[in-house]
């Protein structure tokens, strides 16, 4: 947004959504971003969204969640 010099007002009605939820999506404290929502980010942007699941990579010792130790 700040590259293509858009404000929130502005994104909001590319997304057609509010400007409550263009601020929920910049907040990186809110993790409640739905694939909709970023989709339609990205469309108001003109980029691409590419979503990619990779290998989890977990530090030495620790157990994977949900799994009980035997």
């Amino acid at each position: 947004m700040k590259k293509q010099k858009v404000t929130p007002a502005e994104m909001a009605r590319r997304m057609r959504t509010s400007r409550p939820t263009v601020y929920r999506l910049l907040d990186p404290a809110e993790r409640g971003a739905t694939l909709d929502t970023l989709e339609r980010a990205s469309f108001a942007l003109g980029l691409q969204l590419e979503i990619k699941l990779m290998p989890a990579v977990r530090p030495k010792g620790r157990r994977q969640p949900g799994r009980r130790a035997a």
